[in-house]
């Protein structure tokens, strides 16, 4: 039988499987993953199943224990008026910077409400922009005793016709602006308002933006028009929101002073503010009353 073509030449294996390979010593050895027994009976995974979901049960029935005693202890707290406690948590400090034009007086009356469950301080500079620092603002506290606090207020006097500005976040340069914004953000931080209560929550806010956009920000007509509101209300309520005071009351009284309308109030507003310098948080600081003409 005759080939079909000519022979190919032979050619020697490139590897030779029959040698003896030695393998290095000098790193770790690992067991042949394909050789291991891992795998477990159904019976056995069924078991692991069943105690993983009682575990589950067990967590889901403590986490619903856990919120059924908050929701009782707020209760209690609501029927004996018991006060919520500050907790920051952590050391806060805070900058505002200010205009010396229009000072932000409410940021000295939550100084001295803070005070009362949190060491607190509170200092004031003059910033670089500003020449001279007015005599009346020089009569506002600056008081630094307390150097362990858990919160600083920090006030920086500076020129220019911006609102007050507040850092809350120096990386992403997140700004406040405005006093009432700014009070806003302390009184969440330090929990002063409810705000389990909506319907105070939002009769609060009302009056904050009033302030905001009529008595600060408005013009002669929309702060007359304000004050007009302001009377009638209090004409049938000691207070703009509930039975006491609350920050609706200290940015309104602040803003009243900055803009001089204290000085000509009518009559159930002269009534009111002169309550409140009554007050604790306002009698502890009689720079503020002699700031605002009236001795305490």
């Amino acid at each position: 039988m005759t080939a079909n073509g000519p022979l190919m030449y032979h050619v020697r294996p490139l590897y030779d499987f029959t040698s003896n390979i030695v393998l290095p010593t000098c790193m770790y050895k690992m067991n042949n993953l394909h050789d291991s027994k891992f795998s477990e009976s159904s019976q056995e995974v069924s078991s692991k199943s069943l105690d993983l979901a009682e575990l589950e049960k067990s967590q889901l029935k403590i986490i619903q224990k856990l919120e059924d005693l908050k929701e009782k202890v707020l209760k209690l707290k609501q029927e004996f008026g018991v006060a919520s406690e500050n907790n920051l948590g952590k050391f806060q400090d805070i900058v505002v910077k200010a205009n010396p034009k229009s000072p932000p007086l409410s940021i000295w009356i939550l100084y001295n409400l803070f005070a009362q469950s949190t060491p607190t301080r509170l200092v004031t500079y003059k910033h670089s922009s500003l020449k001279v620092i007015p005599e009346d603002i020089k009569q506002l506290q600056n008081s630094s005793s307390s150097n362990s606090c858990n919160l600083s207020l920090t006030i920086i006097w500076r020129d220019g016709d911006k609102d007050h500005e507040m850092m809350i976040d120096p990386i992403h340069q997140g700004m406040i602006e405005g006093e009432v914004n700014i009070v806003r953000y302390l009184s969440r931080l330090l929990s002063l308002t409810d705000e389990s209560d909506p319907v105070l929550s939002t009769q609060i806010d009302n009056w904050l933006e009033l302030v905001h956009s009529s008595v600060i920000h408005g013009n002669n007509k929309d702060r007359q028009g304000a004050l007009k509101s302001l009377n009638s209300h209090l004409g049938k309520a000691a207070f703009l929101v509930g039975d006491s005071h609350t920050i609706a009351d200290i940015v309104m009284w602040s803003a009243l002073i900055q803009t001089k309308l204290h000085q000509s109030l009518p009559a159930n507003v002269t009534k009111w503010f002169k309550s409140l310098l009554n007050i604790d948080i306002f009698k502890r600081n009689r720079d503020i009353g002699t700031y605002a003409g009236h001795s305490m």
